[in-house]
């Protein structure tokens, strides 16, 4: 077991509501950390659909993961960086240069709104 990783495994962890180690989750995850969290979020799930009774199993997964050594230090160092953002953890986010389906969904919304205006308009003429 490679401790480095255990401690910035347990770092991410105390960023949300982990229940069982290792498990991250996405709300775990800030999201401008998402470019180097993706894997780790996403073995940590492969982890413990693989060994989902079996913590000790979930534990030597990740930490034996090839990308263990690179990205959970990198990711923990990101959330560490960014979970006091005021928008690390926007579902709607517009604060990340890219179009979202939550964004697009806002737009949506104020397109009906203005094309609600539009039909007000033309009928007062």
């Amino acid at each position: 077991m490679r401790p480095q990783y255990m401690l910035a495994l347990a770092g991410l962890m105390a960023m949300g509501s982990v229940n069982a180690f290792p498990e991250v989750e996405e709300d775990d995850i800030p999201d401008r950390c998402w470019e180097v969290c993706g894997k780790v979020v996403g073995m940590s799930h492969s982890c413990e659909g693989r060994f989902y009774h079996n913590e000790g199993a979930q534990k030597n997964c990740m930490c034996n993961w090839r990308g263990a050594s690179e990205l959970i230090p990198l990711c923990d160092a990101c959330v560490r960086e960014h979970r006091n953002d005021p928008h690390a953890f926007d579902d709607y986010d517009r604060y990340d240069n890219r179009d979202d389906r939550d964004d697009r969904a806002d737009d949506r919304a104020e397109d009906r709104e203005d094309r609600a205006d539009d039909r007000e308009d033309r009928a007062d003429d």
